[in-house]
């Protein structure tokens, strides 16, 4: 049953994406490809996705909340901004974070931002919406 769950809100997700980004209903997309990186999802996009997945799935969440990374990155206890690494907190909550994903941890301290975009997948948006909608009940 929960695996029924989560197909539906994949579909619903995966439905809202191609909305946003004026695709045809008839392409196909992978849940596991990088939505900024493969799908070409610019800043705006994404401020839209993100008011989009909050109106359709009542929960409270901004786009900091959905993809903390670039946040977390302009903070020195995460980001060492002068060794361009990300600390040892600050790996780990990246861990954290990227755990909605279905990649591999990070283990590379000096992961660059761009490499990150990856684990923002499909797959990633709706782990991490369902576990808010798990949460609220």
């Amino acid at each position: 049953m929960v695996r029924g769950l989560y197909n539906m809100a994949i579909s619903e997700v995966k439905q809202l994406f191609k909305d946003i980004m004026y695709f045809n209903d008839s392409d196909e997309l992978d849940i596991n490809k990088s939505l900024f990186l493969h799908y070409d999802m610019t800043s705006i996009d994404f401020i839209d996705f993100a008011f989009e997945l909050k109106k359709k799935f009542s929960v409270d969440i901004d786009p900091d909340e959905l993809w903390p990374v670039n946040k977390m990155a302009t903070s020195e206890e995460y980001y060492s901004l002068q060794e361009k690494q990300w600390t040892s907190v600050g790996l780990e909550k990246l861990n954290q974070v990227l755990s909605f994903s279905d990649k591999p941890a990070v283990t590379d301290r000096s992961v660059e931002l761009k490499e990150l975009y990856d684990y923002f997948t499909l797959t990633y948006v709706n782990s991490k919406i369902a576990s808010l909608t798990s949460a609220d009940n």
